[in-house]
C-alpha cells in the first residue's frame, strides 16, 4: 500500500497555525518579569507605609535612600547628628531587581547633599552650637543622605518615585507617589497620572 506524505501546502498551513497560536499565547500570558516588577513596587509601597507608622509612633525623622543597586531606610540620630541605616525588620536594605532604576521627583524639600544643611535642618535652635557631627569618621563610614524625608508626624514631601525596567524599555513604568504629603498610591504611571489630574481638578 502506498503511503501518502504531507504536501507542501499542508506543512505551510500547519506552521501558520502554530505561529498564530504562539502569538495568542504571548498576548494572553503576561511577562513574568512584569509581575516581578509589580510585586517589587508593591512591596516597596508597603515598606514606605510601615516607615511612616514607625516614624509616627517613635516621633522619629526617617529618610529613604537609594542608589543604583539598593534602597534602605535611615534614621536621623540627634545625638551624633547623622543618618544611620535602620536594621528593623521591614526597613532593612533591599536590593533592586537587576537592570532596573529608581528616580524621584520632589516638590519642596528634596535630597540634601551637604552635611551642614542637614544639621541645620534637623537640629533644634536651642541646642548646643558646639556640637560636632561625627558623620565623617572612618569607623562609621560615609554619611547617608536620603532622597526623601519621613517626618515624625508621618508626613512626606509631595513626590513621585518612578521604577524603570532598563532591560525592557517597552515595559510599563511603575511608581509610588504622594499628592498631599499623607496618602500614598502606587501603580502604573498612567494610573498615577489619572489620580494626579483628578486631585488637581478637586482643588
Amino acid at each position: 500500500m502506498r503511503q501518502r506524505g504531507f504536501t507542501l501546502i499542508e506543512v505551510m498551513v500547519t506552521l501558520a497555525i502554530i505561529a498564530i497560536l504562539a502569538t495568542a499565547v504571548t498576548f494572553v500570558v503576561p511577562d513574568r518579569r512584569d509581575d516581578d516588577n509589580a510585586e517589587f513596587v508593591q512591596e516597596l509601597y508597603y515598606r514606605m507605609e510601615y516607615a511612616r507608622e514607625y516614624a509616627l509612633v517613635r516621633h522619629a525623622i526617617l529618610g529613604f535612600h537609594f542608589d543604583d543597586e539598593s534602597y534602605r531606610f535611615v534614621r536621623w540620630n540627634q545625638d551624633n547628628l547623622r543618618w544611620e541605616a535602620l536594621d528593623e525588620r521591614g526597613l532593612r536594605e533591599q536590593l533592586l531587581p537587576m537592570d532596573t532604576r529608581l528616580t524621584v521627583d520632589i516638590q519642596g524639600i528634596g535630597m540634601i547633599d551637604d552635611e551642614q544643611e542637614v544639621i541645620e535642618l534637623f537640629t533644634p535652635e536651642d541646642s548646643d552650637d558646639d556640637t560636632e557631627s561625627s558623620s565623617g569618621t572612618d569607623d562609621q563610614g560615609p554619611p547617608l543622605f536620603p532622597q526623601l524625608f519621613i517626618f515624625g508626624s508621618g508626613e512626606l514631601p509631595i513626590f513621585r518615585l518612578t521604577f524603570t525596567d532598563l532591560e525592557r524599555p517597552e515595559a510599563p513604568e511603575l511608581g509610588i507617589h504622594s499628592l498631599d504629603g499623607f496618602q500614598l498610591d502606587f501603580g502604573r504611571l498612567d494610573y498615577l497620572d489619572d489620580l494626579a489630574e483628578a486631585f488637581e481638578n478637586d482643588l
